[in-house]
C-alpha cells in the first residue's frame, strides 16, 4: 500500500469515526490506530491534514466535522442526485425530441452547480470550433463559486473552445475577474463591459453554444443581493 492510499484511508477512518459526532481527540486516536494497527504519529498526522483543510475543527481536545465541510458534501450529493434525475430531460434536448425544459432551484449554489453540468454536458457533444457565449449582469463565479468556475476554465483549455462575455451591468469587481479570466485563458476570451444588447435586467442571465440557449433567471432578492 502506498503512503498516499494509506493516509486517504487514515483519514476516511476519522471522517466515519466522527460522523456520529465530536470525538476527544486522544480516544478517536488510539481507536484509529489500534483499529488500522498504524502509529499514533500517523494518525495525527492524518488528523492534522484534515483540520489544514478544513474538513473537522479541533477545539478543547475534541474533534468534530467541520459544518461548511458537512454542507458542502451534502451540496454535492444533491447535485449529483439531480443531475442524474435530470439527465433525460437533457437528453431529450440533445436529441430534439424537447425544444424546451425548465427546472427551478432553492439555493444559489443549487442552480450554479446544474447549470454547469448541463451546459458541459451538452456542450460535449458540439464541436470545438463552436464558440461558447455568456450574455450576464455579472461574472461573480471566480469569488462565489470557484470549484465550478475553475472546471468551467479547465473544460475551455482543454478543448481550446474560445469564450466571449458581454457584462451588461459590470462593476470595478466585474472588471477584476474578467481581467484575471483573461490572464488564465488568454486568447480563448475576450469580454465586453457595460453593453446591454438583448435590453436585459439584472435578474436574467444568458449563455449560448451551439443551438443551445440557457436562460437563468434570478429571484429579484438573490439578484440584487448579487448586485
Amino acid at each position: 500500500m502506498s503512503v498516499n492510499t494509506s493516509r486517504h484511508s487514515l483519514e476516511k477512518e476519522i471522517l466515519t469515526r466522527l460522523y456520529p459526532g465530536p470525538r476527544g481527540v486522544t480516544d478517536l486516536v488510539e481507536e484509529v490506530a489500534y483499529l488500522r494497527k498504524v502509529s499514533i504519529q500517523g494518525v495525527y498526522k492524518a488528523l492534522r491534514v484534515l483540520k489544514r483543510e478544513e474538513v473537522i475543527s479541533v477545539h478543547a481536545h475534541t474533534a468534530s466535522l467541520s459544518v461548511v465541510w458537512i454542507g458542502n458534501e451534502r451540496e454535492k450529493l444533491l447535485f449529483a442526485e439531480e443531475a442524474y434525475r435530470s439527465s433525460s430531460y437533457l437528453e431529450d434536448v440533445r436529441n430534439g425530441k424537447k425544444k424546451r425544459v425548465q427546472f427551478t432551484f432553492r439555493t444559489l449554489n443549487e442552480i450554479d452547480l446544474f447549470w454547469t453540468h448541463a451546459y458541459l454536458l451538452l456542450s460535449e457533444h458540439i464541436g470545438n470550433d463552436s464558440y461558447s457565449y455568456s450574455i450576464q449582469p455579472h461574472d461573480w463565479y471566480m469569488y462565489v463559486r470557484y470549484d465550478t468556475d475553475s472546471f468551467w476554465i479547465k473544460k475551455h483549455i482543454e478543448s481550446k473552445r474560445i469564450s466571449r462575455i458581454v457584462l451588461t451591468h459590470a462593476g470595478a469587481l466585474d472588471r477584476c475577474v474578467t481581467q484575471k479570466r483573461k490572464e488564465v485563458l488568454g486568447s480563448l476570451f475576450e469580454y465586453t463591459l457595460n453593453e446591454n444588447p438583448l435590453k436585459q435586467n439584472s435578474v436574467t442571465y444568458y449563455n449560448l453554444i451551439g443551438p443551445y440557449i440557457f436562460t437563468a433567471r434570478f429571484d429579484p432578492h438573490v439578484a440584487s443581493l448579487l448586485n
